[in-house]
């Protein structure tokens, strides 16, 4: 070694230790077989990476989440994926599958294709909901058209349109309410299925009786009346 400066290269392979994958052993090939930065020569096991790349203390062939720090490694089903990244938490799923990329695994998503998970909560997925938006769970659709009547233009106009008409604003006090409050609450968003159910029948009913038309809309008039104070008051 006496070529060498052995306070920068103690290994006196001419590579200097700041660089060099086994700076007590000498090495000048400097072969890595497993790419973990330790050379083979001073690797233990040289065909196994001590990569660890989550800094937990566990290297990534051994740990169930590689790329996510957790010392612990719970995994509550036992599948190959640690709690922390594992989509299904409580159910196996070595796949980690997730169709609609919202975090949850196709083996425990309620709705597997639908990224907002039935988001107006008529227990009906939004990939195969004709108004995703609009509790409908019933799916009525009078004219076959692929949009059910809650929220299709053309359907027949729902009670409260007949009798109103589509541009009072009394309207937007009852869609308000609707969305403010009923679609709050299960017994609610019941109510909401119950009314956008009925309601083409509830349709017929009155324009086929001009006096229950008239008294119909008296009362729903008031309500509207009330419903709007209240709005305006908030």
């Amino acid at each position: 070694c006496n070529d060498c400066d052995t306070t920068l290269d103690k290994d006196c392979d001419h590579i200097a230790d700041t660089v060099d994958n086994c700076p007590d052993t000498y090495n000048p090939a400097q072969s890595d077989n497993d790419s973990d930065l330790i050379g083979d020569f001073c690797d233990a096991e040289p065909t196994v990476s001590d990569t660890d790349s989550d800094g937990d203390g566990i290297r990534d062939i051994s740990d169930n989440c590689p790329d996510i720090h957790n010392p612990a490694q719970l995994n509550s089903d036992n599948d190959s994926w640690g709690n922390n990244c594992d989509n299904c938490q409580d159910l196996a799923n070595d796949s980690q599958t997730d169709s609609d990329n919202d975090t949850i695994g196709n083996a425990c998503d309620p709705c597997p294709l639908d990224p907002l998970n039935d988001i107006d909560e008529d227990f009906v997925c939004g990939d195969a909901d004709n108004c995703p938006d609009i509790p409908n769970a019933d799916q009525t659709d009078t004219d076959n058209d692929g949009i059910g009547d809650a929220c299709d233009p053309a359907a027949p106009p729902c009670p409260a349109v007949l009798l109103l008409g589509k541009d009072d604003p009394a309207l937007d006090a009852l869609r308000h309410f609707r969305d403010t409050v009923l679609t709050q609450s299960s017994s609610g968003r019941h109510l909401v299925n119950l009314y956008n159910h009925h309601a083409p029948a509830i349709t017929k009913i009155i324009q086929s009786n001009p006096a229950l038309k008239t008294t119909t809309r008296h009362m729903l008039e008031y309500l509207t009346q009330m419903l709007q104070f209240n709005y305006t008051a908030q």
